[in-house]
């Protein structure tokens, strides 16, 4: 029989925005990397329910509904970056390492990084995107 849990190998992406500096021997001067990790279908429910939220207010005897959305997308963001990398090389100014558990870590990225990143992310998680998905 299939097996339907999940296996995946997490993906080895090197970082366009952190390329080796030829110039700089060992590992300060290698390129930066992130290994990303598919979500578990139950990862990807409590990543749903973290994103957005839907809250109707309703009184009785009056056909107004009240309707709150709020978009969760900066908790998303850590959720993904939390759960999504298993390794990476990645380090703060002082070098010590960065852990994307940590959301003062994730802050800290530079901008152009934490994008490039995200997409990755975004590629791996895209189901609908995989060739061999079937139909």
């Amino acid at each position: 029989m299939p097996i339907a849990v999940a296996t995946d190998v997490p993906q080895h992406f090197l970082l366009k925005t952190l390329p080796a500096d030829p110039k700089v021997e060992g590992p300060n001067g290698e390129a930066g990397y992130v290994n990303i990790r598919r979500l578990t279908f139950g990862e990807k429910q409590t990543r749903r329910s973290i994103n957005s939220k839907m809250t109707v207010k309703a009184s009785k005897g009056k056909k107004d509904v009240d309707t709150v959305i709020d978009a969760f997308n900066e908790k998303t963001d850590f959720f993904d970056f939390a759960n999504c990398i298993v390794s990476h090389n990645l380090q703060a100014a002082d070098g010590s390492p960065l852990d994307f558990r940590n959301v003062a870590h994730v802050q800290s990225l530079a901008g152009n990084v934490a994008e490039e990143i995200s997409t990755y992310i975004d590629q791996v998680n895209n189901f609908e995107a995989d060739e061999d998905a079937g139909n």
